[in-house]
């Protein structure tokens, strides 16, 4: 784990970056306008696309009464025979960006800045609301995009203890 992975775009190309309501990206961390408070642009993590493939082994284990099930989990910056790309990916995107921080409620609108108290105590239904008022793509996480970011964890740090 650690910086040996960065050789691998979809760890060493992630990079955290501020994106205008229209999907803009206007700079990224190391630019001279890179900010954190909002004022260009709400703090997005940029990550390249990936493929992946799981290859699964069950061996039975009679003799002490249980099966014993293996996973391997391998990624790829490009497309291999028996990968498929991550779903978060649908409709064969570049790259897709995620928020840098949890987020908050800033003038009727989903915000991840920095020094922003993350929203609580509302629905989903008024989650997506509130990030659509953000602009037009404009969606709060889901499962494509959690599963993503663990499917990452896993083969770099090696186990499911994140």
């Amino acid at each position: 784990m650690g910086s040996d992975f960065n050789a691998y775009t979809m760890y060493g190309g992630r990079m955290r970056c501020n994106v205008g309501d229209d999907g803009y990206i206007n700079a990224f961390y190391g630019d001279s306008g890179y900010k954190e408070d909002g004022s260009n642009g709400q703090v997005m993590v940029y990550q390249p696309k990936f493929y992946y493939k799981r290859i699964i082994r069950v061996s039975d284990e009679l003799a002490k009464g249980r099966a014993v099930r293996h996973e391997t989990l391998i990624v790829s910056s490009t497309a291999q025979p028996g990968f498929k790309l991550a779903p978060i990916f649908a409709g064969d995107l570049d790259y897709v960006l995620l928020p840098a921080f949890d987020a908050g409620l800033v003038n009727s609108k989903l915000t991840s800045i920095a020094g922003v108290k993350p929203v609580t105590n509302i629905t989903m239904a008024a989650a997506e609301d509130y990030a659509n008022a953000r602009g037009q793509g404009w969606h709060i996480m889901n499962m494509a995009a959690e599963s993503a970011n663990q499917m990452l964890e896993i083969v770099e740090f090696g186990m499911l203890n994140g």
